[in-house]
């Protein structure tokens, strides 16, 4: 999903303004890698913390197993959304048109709501049905997991 978004995302609007990456200079620098395995660690985090807190809570374990996959698939989607850019936030790059961002988008939420709402699928990855509260804690901390990268842009302008 996030190599088809990329692959179509455009140029940031001050390309040109920026000088070139020197040809020794790495194409993936310290700061990149360093920057990356901070979210993955933090999403890492979140998950672990969601899923924990779910089992001291007593849910079942579909219930839990449904919470914690909520909360992977929907800071994936952050992710894609604010790595976009490394300077502008996610809202401004909505300016830029990318189809298969709406497309992965779409396909990833229909996806994730045919797994709670059809029976069979539920059964299938032995998933339970959330009640709307415990879903929306979910989708909130994956979205929040992500959230600090866009701080981090507003706050380096």
């Amino acid at each position: 999903a996030c190599s088809i978004v990329f692959e179509a995302e455009g140029e940031e609007d001050d390309l040109m303004q920026r000088p070139p990456r020197p040809a020794k200079v790495p194409l993936f620098r310290p700061q990149m890698i360093a920057i990356s395995l901070v979210q993955g660690t933090l999403v890492l985090v979140t998950v672990a913390a969601i899923y924990l807190w779910a089992v001291f809570a007593g849910m079942s374990t579909e219930a839990v197993r449904t919470l914690s996959f909520t909360t992977l698939v929907v800071a994936n989607l952050g992710l894609i959304f604010v790595n976009r850019s490394w300077t502008e936030t996610a809202i401004a790059c909505m300016r830029r048109r990318n189809r298969p961002l709406w497309w992965v988008t779409a396909g990833t939420l229909t996806a994730l709501s045919l797994l709670f709402m059809v029976p069979a699928a539920r059964e299938l990855f032995s998933l339970a049905l959330l009640p709307p509260h415990v879903l929306a804690l979910g989708v909130a901390a994956g979205l929040a997991s992500v959230t600090w990268f866009e701080i981090r842009k507003i706050v380096r302008r």
